[in-house]
């Protein structure tokens, strides 16, 4: 009889940590991953620009408070010192933290403070396996736009370009940039 209850009392345990596992596995929340420690962070924010590239000095990047960011107290603005008509001038965010193999989801918040030539992308050529790449609009702050894409190095890049129709002193403001590892 008391082989009987071990073996039971084996059994229920093993079935027990069994479905704790699967709980954990199944309530698995990819992992947030960047540290950007610039304006734009939202858990290392800072009034600052690091980690961001300004196209060799056709586009000034800055921390801001106004308008009002969507997290925090400040937001990356990128504005461009070039007349329309000039080509296409991408600034960048380095995404410290990503590193090769990640498959990554990059969500940010933008704002066209000024035009409306603007598009935000993962290019394959600064670090991506494919080009994932939106179009803005207009309208106040736009929360939660999502790109996604596997590093093909460490610390990739998130373009902002601002393009050939985009006019001297056209802004974007760029807040709340979340990454989330899916593998």
């Amino acid at each position: 009889m008391r082989i009987f209850f071990i073996l039971l009392f084996t059994c229920l345990t093993a079935s027990g940590q069994s479905k704790m596992l699967l709980a954990s596995l199944q309530q698995g929340a990819p992992t947030a991953i960047f540290d950007g420690q610039n304006a734009a962070d939202p858990v290392n924010e800072v009034n600052g620009t690091a980690n961001t590239g300004n196209a060799g000095g056709d586009v000034t990047v800055t921390s801001e408070t106004s308008p009002t960011p969507t997290n925090g107290t400040y937001y990356l603005l990128f504005n461009k010192n070039t007349a329309s008509g000039l080509g296409t001038e991408n600034a960048s965010i380095t995404l410290v933290g990503v590193l090769t193999g990640d498959d990554i989801t990059v969500s940010i918040d933008y704002n066209e403070i000024v035009g409306n030539a603007f598009t935000i992308a993962l290019p394959s050529g600064l670090g991506w396996d494919v080009t994932d790449n939106f179009n803005t609009s207009s309208g106040g702050w736009i929360t939660d736009t999502s790109l996604r894409a596997t590093a093909t190095v460490d610390n990739p890049e998130l373009r902002v370009a601002l393009l050939s129709a985009a006019n001297l002193n056209d802004q974007i403001g760029i807040d709340n940039i979340v990454l989330t590892k899916n593998n």
